[in-house]
């Protein structure tokens, strides 16, 4: 007798396949089998994101008391199945051109991570969200130290032990909750008697995951010891994720009507953009730059969380999953153009490195100029559209002091952007790097005509993160 699938099960569909994928991996990765690991990783990021369309048309699903599989979910998950689909490709390339042994398990944790990340997205529950959070973190810690040189291996214990710390906080935080209110789900919390001095700890430990001011400190060794593939995945999946899970914390729990919350997030806003531009602006290295001026892009995001009060949790959801999209291709391009550049075995880590890029690469320098051109917001770009959202929140939330901050933040990071562009322009008559490999060029092409696309016609985009 036939009957209609379950509805649980096609809204899972998208997560089920990464696991399905991560446990027939196993056998090419215990054999050895590189070749055949990648192409399995692959099938299952395609397969993936290829499911979210029905689970997207099934949603929203309440799987049990510990998912809510509905379109934010679903939105954010896309975004960790593509930042994995498109480190896939780039770090085949990568890591088989330094020849680096035992590759196979790096698409058996990409795989993890990525399950990880969209557990995250679709947490409600304390037990889904420190399953998500430990699953994306530890496979990524040892992501980041795979090539087992000093440099990435100091990067890699950096990340374990912070990320360690900041599970501890959650895990603690979890605990008061409990102890408060008797319940382990957001939307049931009570935050009475200890309950608030643990939701202050279980913020602060995803206020690591996003580098928030003052738990930004270990991004900039992390982002420069880790791999260029993993750190593209680390920029977008990671921190989509983190952020789409506190966003639900907030949400479910109504937490985000709280005016001293409010006056906390905009204080962290200030600080995060003001010190991560600053930093930013400060740096000779690539890799450093755009790991501080994420601080700042995360901090700009805060602006939604402190508005919700006043403009509703509906509004958030859509501004802060179109910023997601528009940073995580941005930053994509950026650590992608990085990885094809070091593809031959040369390190790029100064500015210098990347001198003449125009003059002897002229399609990489012009890819990853328009993705420096979206993280500065500029116009014909869709990090100038998720810029414009974000404004509009503090326009409309009457921040003005907040709104002023993230203009001089915003002139700031369009200093050090037109800088490195500037340098990739400037002539130079030693060879820079052989010709790219013709996959990552494809890849970093179709993510930048995506950023111009939507730039010039955000309206498809618009109207999908404006039905959650």
């Amino acid at each position: 007798m036939g009957g209609k699938m379950n509805p649980s099960v096609i809204a899972l569909a998208p997560l089920l396949c990464l696991a399905l994928s991560a446990v027939i991996l196993l056998v090419p990765a215990a054999l050895q089998r590189p070749g055949v690991a990648w192409i399995v990783s692959l099938s299952g990021f395609v397969l993936s994101g290829v499911l979210l369309w029905p689970a997207w048309q099934q949603a929203p699903v309440s799987v049990t008391e510990l998912l809510m599989i509905d379109r934010y979910a679903l939105a954010v998950t896309g975004i960790v199945v593509v930042s994995g689909l498109v480190v896939t490709v780039l770090g085949h390339e990568y890591f088989r051109a330094r020849q680096i042994l035992h590759h196979s398990e790096i698409y058996l944790l990409l795989l993890i991570a990525a399950l990880g990340g969209g557990v995250l997205a679709a947490a409600e529950h304390f037990a889904s969200l420190f399953l998500g959070v430990e699953l994306m973190g530890i496979a990524t810690a040892v992501l980041i130290a795979f090539p087992l040189g000093r440099v990435e291996l100091e990067a890699g214990v950096k990340y374990l032990v912070l990320s360690g710390m900041a599970s501890a906080f959650l895990v603690f935080g979890m605990g008061l909750v409990y102890a408060g209110g008797g319940v382990l789900v957001f939307s049931g919390m009570d935050f009475a008697g200890p309950g608030w001095v643990g939701l202050f700890m279980i913020l602060a430990g995803l206020a690591f995951k996003l580098s928030w001011v003052p738990f930004h400190l270990w991004i900039g060794d992390v982002y420069q010891g880790a791999p260029p593939p993993v750190a593209a995945f680390l920029g977008s999946a990671s921190k989509s994720a983190a952020l789409a899970v506190f966003m639900r914390l907030l949400w479910k729990s109504d937490a985000y009507q709280n005016e001293m919350l409010a006056v906390l997030f905009i204080v962290i806003a200030c600080f995060s953009i003001l010190v991560g531009n600053w930093l930013a602006l400060l740096q000779n290295r690539i890799k450093r730059l755009l790991a501080y001026s994420a601080i700042a892009h995360f901090g700009y995001l805060l602006v939604l969380p402190a508005t919700a009060g006043r403009l509703g949790m509906e509004f958030v959801a859509e501004a802060s999953a179109f910023y997601l999209i528009a940073y995580s291709l941005a930053v994509g391009v950026g650590f992608g153009s990085i990885s094809v550049m070091e593809q031959a075995g040369e390190e790029v880590d100064a500015l210098e490195d990347l001198r003449g890029l125009f003059h002897q690469q002229p399609l990489l320098a012009s890819l990853f100029t328009v993705a420096l051109l979206s993280l500065a917001g500029l116009p014909l770009t869709i990090g100038f559209i998720g810029k414009f959202y974000l404004f509009s929140a503090a326009v409309g939330g009457e921040l003005w002091w907040l709104a002023l901050v993230m203009v001089f933040g915003s002139g700031l990071g369009m200093v050090y952007y037109l800088r490195v562009i500037l340098v990739l322009g400037q002539p130079r008559t030693t060879c820079l790097h052989p010709n790219p490999a013709t996959s990552g060029l494809l890849v970093l092409g179709f993510l930048v005509t995506m950023l111009v696309w939507l730039g010039i016609f955000p309206s498809w985009i618009m109207g999908l993160v404006s039905h959650f």
